[in-house]
């Protein structure tokens, strides 16, 4: 697995939520082959965490995956859950990942980070 580059994460930031009121992070990965389920589960849980040690290592937040959990829902489109551990809590965010077998494509919903303002 060779992390290509990381698509642009948009930010809506509000001064009175420090800044996190909605948070969208994708991921692009180029892998050799068509990965097995198990194989493509672990790629985007290295990759999630790649960017989220990017995004918050300035603001002190130490957020850790955990899990990832993927369904087919189509051809080669996942649906699933990345498990997270932050201030001792587990948190679960809804995933979707594209995947042709060489490429793997990933993206959070808005609002997937809502629990840091918690």
């Amino acid at each position: 697995m060779t992390l290509v580059s990381l698509m642009k994460e948009e930010y809506e930031k509000n001064t009175s939520a420090e800044g996190f009121v909605d948070y969208r992070a994708a991921g692009l990965l180029v892998t050799g082959c068509k990965p097995g389920k198990e194989q493509l589960e672990q790629q985007v849980q290295n990759s999630y965490q790649e960017k989220l040690n990017e995004d918050f290592l300035s603001t002190g937040r130490k957020i850790s995956v955990t899990q990832v959990v993927l369904v087919s829902s189509g051809e080669n489109k996942h649906e699933g859950v990345v498990w997270l551990i932050y201030q001792f809590h587990q948190w679960s965010v809804p995933i979707t990942v594209i995947s042709d077998g060489k490429t793997v494509v990933w993206q959070t919903k808005p609002g997937a980070f809502f629990f840091l303002l918690q």
